[in-house]
């Protein structure tokens, strides 16, 4: 696989948008719409069976109480992609610096990412040089970033429900 910048395989996530549910009464067979929920579904999946071809997954990703507020993959990581664009890391611009991995489980429901800066380090306390971030549509937890610290590999944790 062919590296890609951040800023592109961020862009190229799978999405959530919120829709209506219904559920079927079992003594019925009636549907009922609700709302109480939201389905958490993924647009171009939806789109693709509008047109008539199949999703290549499943485009239901959870159903969550009407309080969950979506928080897509742009909104989530756009701060870190333009502190990229408008700073220098060890006299570099910070793009060319950094590298990483990203994870996509439950059909891109769930992301985690691992972001990693090439030649940067500091002595300061509590600085880390491995961040992990990531989010599920699943119902865990909208944004996690979690920091490893190089001689402990422990993880201090900043959660975000």
């Amino acid at each position: 696989m062919e590296p890609v910048t951040f800023t592109r395989a961020i862009r190229e996530l799978p999405g959530a948008t919120p829709t209506a549910v219904a559920y079927r009464n079992p003594y019925s067979g009636e549907w009922s719409e609700t709302d109480q929920h939201v389905a958490l579904v993924e647009p171009s999946g939806l789109v693709s069976e509008v047109e008539g071809g199949t999703p290549e997954r499943d485009p239901l990703f959870h159903v969550q109480t009407d309080s969950y507020a979506v928080l897509n993959p742009t909104e989530a990581f756009g701060p870190v992609t333009d502190l990229l664009a408008e700073t220098e890391t060890v006299g570099r611009p910070s793009g060319e610096v950094l590298f990483g991995e990203s994870r996509q489980h439950r059909g891109g429901g769930e992301v985690h990412v691992d972001l990693l800066f090439d030649g940067l380090s500091a002595d300061l306390p509590d600085r880390n040089d491995l961040i992990t971030a990531g989010y599920d549509f699943s119902g865990g937890h909208a944004v996690y970033v979690e920091g490893f610290a190089r001689d402990t590999a422990c993880a201090n944790s900043i959660r975000a429900a």
